[in-house]
């Protein structure tokens, strides 16, 4: 079985359904997966629920006899639904959130409360740069004219986080993201904490998956994540972008290969893919 592998199982609300559902998903968990249960009233109704989430491996357990014992190490990945597919696909987008971003929806969601924040400025050859890191990754490459306005914008982004500036081991880190925007095609793999909607992670993913030296339109990405009719919605997640270089949306261009907007300025997208080129 692969690696983080992200499972659901659907299973009734009844005991003998519900009890080897817990047991399964429990073994997953040990092995290093992420697991979430639907459990409803009635077994056909979770079953009707995991249909929404094509991503996840989906699995009905039979019944059994003797319950297992439960650990609270299980408890995380509990949902209890009454029969309501709208409470049940909120639930699954958020566990989908949870197992993709550093920080937990609700706690995005309230400006990054109770969140410490390392961060510095520094200057390259695009101008000034704010690189910002959680507890689980990089959360936020910015480039600009002016250091005030990148720190200003942080800070609006997580106005109930800690930002603490960085010590001298983080200065390693700004060094390899710095490097990252000098050679993109070098393709550091940094840490990430990626932080957006469900559409917004398969777009971003999508983007890491274009090599460097070369370019997608919006219309080819939006065929590439399975939503043909997301044109407008890809460049929005582009534009929605927070880590510049490390989720390469520079690479995106119009359909006739014409530059288009870029969050941290066209001249800057311009220069990140003649480098790309000429290295």
């Amino acid at each position: 079985m692969p690696k983080s592998l992200k499972i659901l199982i659907a299973c009734g609300g009844t005991g003998g359904h519900l009890f080897p559902g817990i047991a399964v998903g429990e073994a997953l968990v040990a092995r290093g997966h992420q697991v979430m249960l639907l459990i409803s009233e009635k077994k056909v109704d979770a079953e009707a629920t995991a249909k929404y989430v094509h991503q996840f491996a989906f699995a009905t357990m039979p019944a059994v006899a003797k319950p297992p014992t439960l650990s609270p190490r299980m408890l995380p990945f509990l949902v209890k639904l009454w029969g309501s597919i709208r409470l049940a696909k909120k639930l699954i987008r958020d566990f989908q959130a949870d197992a993709v971003l550093g920080m937990q929806p609700r706690q995005y969601r309230a400006g990054g409360i109770d969140a410490r924040i390392m961060f510095a400025l520094a200057q390259c050859s695009l101008g000034a740069i704010l690189v910002a890191r959680s507890d689980k990754g990089v959360c936020a490459i910015a480039l600009g004219d002016d250091a005030r306005v990148l720190l200003r914008e942080l800070q609006d982004r997580f106005p109930r986080a800690e930002l603490v500036g960085g010590d001298a081991a983080f200065e390693q880190l700004v060094a390899a993201v710095i490097g990252l925007v000098e050679a993109p095609n070098l393709g550091i793999d940094l840490p990430l904490d990626v932080r957006g909607t469900a559409f917004q992670q398969r777009v971003w993913q999508a983007l890491r998956q274009i090599p460097a030296g070369q370019t997608a339109s919006y219309a080819q990405i939006a065929e590439a994540i399975g939503s043909p009719r997301s044109v407008r919605a890809v460049a929005g997640a582009c534009a929605a972008n927070t880590l510049a270089v490390a989720i390469p949306c520079h690479r995106v261009v119009r359909s006739d290969g014409g530059i288009s907007g870029y969050r941290w300025g066209v001249a800057r997208k311009r220069e990140l893919l003649l480098r790309e080129r000429v290295t």
